[in-house]
């Protein structure tokens, strides 16, 4: 699934660009001078305190919510996939109906359409139908591209790979428990195999096979991943790069985790010695 995906995207190099944005929420400053790039290849780990605005930074990249001052900057045409602490799921869908559509299955596209039609014969005034006959004409756009005849196959190799059991499969979302039901979400957004996925705790509720599972996916993923993990074994499987947020500005780190602690490490030396230096000349020329 992913090496077709890298056979057949037109390649990129900077994908995300921010350039000082600011962003408060509550009247509390969440960033205030943060700047940095997203390019192809990326395999990020966004990391910093608890409450430091981590999901807040991600929106903003995916460009769901706009920066109080700066700008985020998309390549043209990009496709940016987003698992958030929230991911709205129809409760009637089954399991397999969710990602096969997500996925591009033929089958499960051509019974979405069939279900648009019906409601536009039912449709209560003009706006409710030209709502549905616009998701109607995207979605045949959507069939009219989708030449690939594994597709329907690329759901069950997500879900058997992180680790949703079979018998769930045909059950209704709603009937699911909290964690299957995020599991479904990660399967989504990954399905849809857009140039840049951000995935906030993505290893949550996966189990020893499903996050080895999910590392090799990632380091093979043809676009960008950042993600958000409190797991920091997770992190140095994948990362090649880390993002701190902390006081409201994002410091790049090259490397994995071990990496950006040995850097940070020597970052905070190094000040500290220049701090030792001022306070000397300071006390000379006193």
């Amino acid at each position: 699934m992913a090496r077709r995906a890298r056979e057949t995207r037109r390649p990129m190099t900077l994908l995300i660009q921010a350039a000082r944005i600011a962003y408060q929420h509550g009247g509390n400053p969440i960033l205030t001078d943060a700047t940095f790039e997203v390019r192809a290849d990326d395999r990020l780990a966004l990391i910093g305190a608890n409450g430091s605005g981590k999901s807040t930074l991600f929106r903003l990249m995916s460009r769901r919510l706009d920066p109080d001052r700066g700008a985020v900057t998309h390549a043209r045409g990009l496709r940016v996939g987003l698992l958030d602490q929230e991911f709205p799921l129809d409760p009637a869908t089954t399991v397999r109906e969710a990602v096969a559509l997500a996925v591009g299955d033929p089958a499960a596209l051509e019974a979405e359409a069939a279900e648009l039609e019906r409601q536009m014969g039912e449709a209560e005034d003009d706006e409710a139908l030209t709502a549905l006959l616009d998701a109607h004409a995207l979605l045949m756009e959507r069939i009219a591209r989708n030449d690939d005849p594994d597709r329907g196959s690329a759901g069950e190799f997500l879900l058997s790979g992180l680790g949703l059991a079979r018998p769930r499969w045909e059950r209704p979302v709603g009937n699911l428990s909290g964690g299957e039901k995020r599991l479904v979400a990660l399967a989504r957004e990954l399905a849809g195999e857009p140039d840049v996925l951000l995935l906030d705790e993505p290893d949550n509720h996966l189990d020893f096979a499903g996050k080895r599972w999910l590392e090799a996916f990632i380091r093979d993923y043809p676009g960008a991943v950042a993600v958000i993990s409190h797991d920091r074994w997770f992190i140095d499987a994948i990362a090649n790069r880390i993002f701190e947020l902390e006081d409201g500005r994002i410091d790049a780190y090259p490397g994995n985790y071990a990496d950006f602690q040995r850097q940070k490490r020597e970052r905070l030396e190094r000040a500290a010695q220049l701090r030792e230096l001022e306070e000397r000349e300071f006390r000379k020329l006193k």
